[in-house]
Parts: C-alpha cells; structure tokens; sequence
C-alpha cells in the first residue's frame, strides 16, 4: 500500500465481505473528520486512516474529541500502514497501546471484536 487511499480501499473491503457497512467520509471544508465510518446492528465507529505515520494533525484530534465528548462517541480509532503492517489503537480512550495485525482482513476482525 503506497497511499493512504489504499488503506481507506482495503478497509472499505474487508468490512464489507464481513457484513458490515463501511463507507469514506467526504465532508468538502471539513479538514480533520475521520475518514471512515462503519455501521452493522446498532453498532458504529468512525476510522482515521494513516500511512507512514502514528501522527495524527491537531485538526484531527479536535474532532475525535468533539465527538467524542459533545456526542459521546467512543468507538474512534486511528489505523495506519507502516512498515507493511496495520498499527491501530482507540483515539479518544486507549485501552491499550499500539496494536498490530498483519492484514485488513486481520484488523477489520479485531476492530470488530471491539465493537461488539
């Protein structure tokens, strides 16, 4: 994966072949809103995804923090390809560090459990 579209790409799919909705979030104006957003029985999250880089932009965290306290929308995560491995973690309340799986297939499963 060379781009962060790509990892938008492969996430968009794996979710999918699982039954989930998973879709880009395209807000024109809106510089910082996560990228993606999944849904499937009452259950959501929102996905900020990152290549080559565990950073997020202050814009990002801004908004992770709106909806995370205006909205009380806990289930936000930052993904990102690196090295070619997926690193994840909770943006707003990390339980735990940096995770890492191998493939989208193997992400999207632990991203998931997490949800449900």
């Amino acid at each position: 994966m060379k781009t962060e579209k790509d990892v938008e790409r492969a996430l968009v799919v794996s979710f999918e072949k699982k039954g989930w909705l998973c879709k880009h979030i395209d807000m024109p104006g809106t510089i910082g809103w996560p990228d993606l957003f999944v849904a499937r029985d009452g259950r959501f999250a929102f996905i900020e995804c990152k290549i080559n880089t565990i950073q997020l932009r202050q814009t990002q965290t801004a908004y992770a923090a709106v909806l995370a306290l205006k909205y009380s929308i806990e289930n936000i995560f930052v993904v990102s390809y690196i090295n070619k491995v997926f690193k994840w973690r909770h943006i707003v309340s990390p339980k735990f560090g940096w995770e890492e799986k191998n493939t989208a297939d193997e992400l999207t499963k632990a991203i998931i459990l997490e949800l449900i």
